[in-house]
Parts: C-alpha cells; structure tokens; sequence
C-alpha cells in the first residue's frame, strides 16, 4: 500500500512482489475495508500502516497450504480410479502449469536479488 501510495504504478508495485497485477489491485481495494472493520493482520502496529508484504506472504503460504492439500487428496488412488481420463488430464495439465508458473516465479525473484555484477 506504501509503495501505490507513494506514486507506484501497480504494475510496479506488482512486479516487485511477484504477483499479477489483478492480485495487487484486489488488495489495494480490499484489504482497507476489512482492515478498517477490525484491526486486523496486516497492519504495522508502528507505524499503523499497511503491510502489503505480510498480507502477500500470508496470501502465497494460504494459496500453497490449499495446493498441497489438494495435491494429497489427488494422489488417493481410490478417487484416481473414480475420475474421466478427460477430466483427469486436464487437471493434471493445469496443475503442472500452475507449479512451472511458481517455479518461474520464484526463479525471477532470485535473479532479480541478486546483484548484477557488470
């Protein structure tokens, strides 16, 4: 929130966590109201700011806490058996393509951490 409110685009501020754009701006907009109903996670009782990089982290861990619950349940052999073989590829597909997107993601993260030595 810091970084939009200091003249960020939010494209910027996306890349520089490494969320979409759509992400970022969801909680731009909505992370304020619910904060503002309670005094929430996510405030910097310091300085009473927005931690857009707590709420992010919480975010990632909740999203891989929910893919790996789901990946546990998909390894059942009885549900296997119960699935189309359609169906089945194309989660299958899906999955693969959501763990390359992270892993590239994460990838640029590092790359970009480290200090260009030119």
């Amino acid at each position: 929130m810091a970084d939009l409110a200091s003249g960020e685009s939010m494209s910027a501020v996306a890349r520089k966590y490494g969320v979409s754009k759509s992400t970022a701006s969801c909680l731009y907009y909505e992370v304020p109201v619910v904060v503002g109903a309670s005094q929430a996670v996510g405030r910097n009782r310091a300085d009473d700011v927005l931690d857009l990089a707590g709420l992010m982290q919480r975010l990632l861990t909740a999203k891989l806490e929910t893919a790996i619950q789901i990946q546990e349940f998909a390894r059942s052999r009885e549900w296997l058996e119960k699935q189309d073989a359609q169906q089945l590829a194309v989660f299958a597909g899906v999955n693969e393509d959501k763990v390359i997107r992270l892993i590239e993601s994460l990838l640029k993260q590092q790359q970009s951490a480290v200090p260009n030595k030119a």
